[in-house]
């Protein structure tokens, strides 16, 4: 967790230093993939196919320069 605030403030600086860039953080919820595919896991999350879809359609939006994006 620590890291992951860590990389944001450098993505955050970075906004700041270069205006003209789009800058985006992805934190999607919880995805059911290859990596938690283990029967305690079983039905946990969401798929990925509909978040991916998502995520693009967002992106494709052409997020405004000079500010750094969250999308949940």
């Amino acid at each position: 967790m620590t890291a992951k605030a860590a990389v944001e403030g450098l993505l955050r600086a970075a906004a700041a230093e270069y205006p003209e860039a789009r800058w985006a953080v992805i934190r999607p919820s919880r995805l059911r993939t290859a990596f938690n595919a283990t029967p305690m896991a079983a039905g946990i999350g969401e798929p990925v196919e509909p978040v991916a879809a998502a995520l693009v359609d967002r992106l494709a939006g052409r997020l405004p320069a000079g500010v750094l994006h969250v999308l949940d």
